[in-house]
């Protein structure tokens, strides 16, 4: 009789071990779903889903756009008045303030405005600040003030002038983020929420089936080349 066919062994992309943690590890250098939206190749789902955010309110972005010492922003949004973003897994005020600790370490090399959001494009102002606001929330927004960021909450606001959307500090100056007209001692207009809340559940639409599993690990591959 013929011996058994042994079974070969299982070729695994050096890659995808990168893309991937084991259990032991404490750390990692990859999170979430690397997935593909507009031609670039995101590291995670959550950042291409407000690349895609980002596209439906108008503005125009770069990600991974400077190389700053031991940190790279997620993204830079353009304008008269640009503003870094940094994408992370926050829901609460500590999470917020520890995703911008790398950007306080570096803020006088980044010379940008820091704005860092996390699950959702619309955050109950209370978790972040005393008081209530008429504008919903984005996310925690540090204007650089002096060579550091001065943090505090994030508001959604649309230009008086311009009529664009944009982000306003909402402890700061009254500019908003990126077409940059000053709002006159105001937030800009409250965008209402339930938009944003619509275009948020577009955007997910828009690039939950453009992440990849391990069988397009090739793919990815093929991208970076």
């Amino acid at each position: 009789r013929w011996p058994r066919r042994l079974p070969l062994p299982r070729w695994r992309s050096p890659l995808a071990s990168s893309l991937t943690t084991s259990r032991s590890d404490v750390t990692t250098t990859r999170s979430g779903i690397p997935t593909l939206y507009a031609g670039v190749w995101f590291r995670s789902r959550l950042e291409a889903k407000w690349a895609a955010l980002f596209d439906l309110v108008g503005w125009s972005w770069v990600y991974e756009p400077i190389d700053a010492p031991g940190y790279i922003p997620d993204f830079l949004i353009e304008g008269s008045r640009p503003v870094l973003v940094e994408v992370g897994d926050c829901a609460t005020l500590a999470e917020y303030r520890d995703k911008s600790a790398k950007g306080d370490a570096t803020a006088a090399v980044l010379a940008r405005d820091l704005l860092v959001v996390g699950t959702s494009p619309l955050v109950p102002f209370s978790s972040l600040c005393a008081g209530a606001s008429e504008n919903p929330t984005v996310g925690w927004f540090g204007e650089l003030d002096g060579g550091r960021f001065d943090w505090d909450a994030g508001l959604w606001g649309q230009c008086h002038e311009c009529g664009a959307y944009g982000i306003v500090h909402s402890a700061m100056s009254y500019s908003l983020r990126p077409c940059g007209h000053h709002q006159s001692g105001s937030f800009g207009i409250p965008v209402p929420v339930d938009w944003i809340r619509a275009l948020w559940r577009r955007a997910g639409n828009d690039t939950q089936w453009a992440a990849c599993g391990p069988q397009s690990v090739g793919a990815i591959v093929r991208a970076l080349r």
